[in-house]
């Protein structure tokens, strides 16, 4: 599948905010899913936002996002760490099946 644009943006904030790098990020087989998934359950309004607030200033923490963007960024992280999405409102609870090829593999 080829790398987009939007790709690269969410690899890039994955990145950020779990702290793998975008090689450990790749080789899960799970960066479109997880993008997918996080389009669609935040919104696309939503979801831009948080890929404007994070990415528009890489020095800067977005340990410093705040709101929605800073509940966003949340629900991304806890999608990598644990595979199932967090409620950034209610009832947002995806459960994303994994590739059998990426078990035991860094980040999850």
């Amino acid at each position: 599948m080829p790398i987009t644009d939007g790709t690269r943006r969410f690899i890039s904030l994955s990145a950020r905010l779990t702290g793998f790098d975008r090689a450990e990020l790749e080789v899960t087989g799970l960066v479109e899913t997880y993008r997918a998934v996080a389009a669609q359950e935040l919104g696309a309004e939503r979801y831009e936002r948080l890929l404007n607030e994070a990415l528009h200033e890489p020095q800067k923490p977005t340990a410093t996002l705040r709101g929605e963007s800073r509940a966003a960024a949340q629900a991304v992280t806890h999608l990598w760490y644990t595979a199932v999405g967090r409620a950034v409102h209610e009832g947002w609870c995806p459960r994303v099946p994994m590739p059998r090829a990426s078990y035991g593999r860094r980040p999850v």
